[in-house]
């Protein structure tokens, strides 16, 4: 055991050059292959476009709007997921909440085979990939009336599963129906508060890594003061082990027998985090720095690594934990894996394709949109996904597709955020 202590929607829009200044002398320029820009002029009404990367089977891609109103904008009025086809072309689109006096969480969303989940506060509803209308519906309120106000994180498991944290226990839900495979409650004493939140992600062999905080009753919701685990339960609900950790922290990537955990809070203060045995929970290695935007390969972790003084992608060996490199960014956005296991970073309008070794192999200057805003939004595109050499980029209000050249191939391993392009925390099959 251890312890660290009005809305415009524009397609196909016009693009300019990006004229910073490029870490590859000769670094090429691709134009968009498609956009959308969304924006409101309306007072006390702020507008988000969550692009995410996420893709199912066939290539489709699912974002998702919402739109706040009040000062600070946090009374959710009306959301929905958009899916286009993998050129840009509205597929369908279905509302999430609409005139929700308050929704103090966004909703979270997933592709598990032909359904797209998505959860908001206490309910799961699976919906067509193929035409978006309801498989199902379930909500959690009458199984966990005392310790529920939201669910936490989701995952699909593979074989037909879905994951689940609510209440106090994790679940394994079929994909065909929402009915309960098996149910582990996870509070060992009547007189314990157990709130589960955060991320949950999935190993290729289909264990469960999660955190759990714990208090005793009858302390508040939320509790003033808890103990904080990092848990992992195998593909049955079964224990595999749990450790003490600190307050915040939760796994954020596992791939190759190996976990990264840290701060799920992301701020300029340095945070430890650590590399963790996937077997059984012990220490490999302490990791400095904030792990933003974790990627697992074959045998390299890497992160980017955020700083007032700049950026740096560093990279650490799995085996150990040792630092291999660092890379330095003006200001780095995300990290994806390609096929020939080289890491995309995306840098203000620019992705970088770095190899393992540390090499800059090629630099890729992004044409943003025009006009662009005047907003600190615009000083950047973060990629989020990767699909046959198109990469899938958001920022500046934009949810764009670029073309890059050296037809980098399909995203495969493990992404902090995301996960692969049909979020399932492991690699695609091929």
């Amino acid at each position: 055991m251890w312890r660290f202590v009005g809305e415009i929607l524009t397609g196909l829009m016009a693009a300019f050059d990006y004229s910073g200044a490029g870490t590859d002398p000769n670094p090429e320029s691709v134009p968009e292959s498609w956009s959308y820009y969304v924006h409101s002029h309306v007072v006390d009404v702020s507008m988000s476009q969550d692009f995410s990367g996420l893709a199912d089977a066939e290539g489709n891609l699912y974002w998702l709007l919402c739109t706040a109103t009040g000062r600070p904008a946090t009374r959710m009025i009306w959301c929905s997921i958009r899916s286009t086809d993998w050129d840009g072309n509205e597929r369908f689109a279905f509302p999430v909440v609409t005139s929700a006096p308050f929704m103090p969480f966004a909703p979270k969303y997933l592709i598990a085979g032909s359904i797209v989940v998505i959860q908001l506060n206490t309910t799961l509803t699976a919906r067509s990939t193929a035409d978006g209308s309801v498989v199902w519906s379930r909500d959690f309120r009458s199984e966990f009336p005392r310790d529920l106000s939201t669910l936490g994180g989701i995952a699909y498991g593979g074989e037909g599963r879905i994951l689940a944290l609510a209440g106090s226990a994790a679940l394994a839900l079929s994909g065909e129906t929402g009915e309960t495979i098996w149910r582990r409650d996870l509070r060992e004493d009547p007189q314990q508060h157990v709130v589960i939140w955060g991320r949950l992600i999935v190993d290729e062999h289909g264990n469960l890594y999660f955190g759990k905080n714990v208090c005793d009753l009858p302390e508040p919701d939320p509790c003033g003061s808890f103990q904080n685990f990092i848990v992992s339960l195998d593909p049955d609900g079964l224990d595999r082990f749990e450790i003490a950790a600190d307050r915040a922290f939760e796994p954020l990537a596992v791939a190759q027998e190996r976990v990264v955990v840290g701060d799920s809070i992301w701020s300029y203060e340095v945070h430890p985090a650590g590399l963790l045995d996937a077997e059984t929970g012990s220490l490999i290695a302490p990791l400095a720095g904030n792990l933003n935007s974790v990627v697992l390969s074959r045998d390299l972790g890497v992160y980017l690594q955020s700083s007032p003084k700049g950026d740096a992608l560093v990279a650490f060996e799995l085996g150990d934990g040792a630092i291999r490199w660092r890379f330095p960014l003006a200001r780095g956005g995300s990290v994806l894996l390609t096929d020939a296991g080289n890491f995309l970073v995306s840098e203000k309008w620019s992705v970088l394709e770095i190899s393992p070794r540390g090499e800059l192999l090629r630099t890729t200057r992004l044409r943003p949109v025009s006009p662009r805003p005047s907003d600190p939004r615009c000083d950047e595109m973060e990629g989020v996904g990767l699909s046959r050499g198109r990469f899938f980029a958001h920022g500046c209000f934009n949810a764009a597709a670029y073309d890059l050249p050296g037809a980098p191939g399909e995203g495969l391993g493990w992404n902090s955020r995301y996960g692969n392009a049909q979020h399932e925390n492991r690699p695609r099959v091929k």
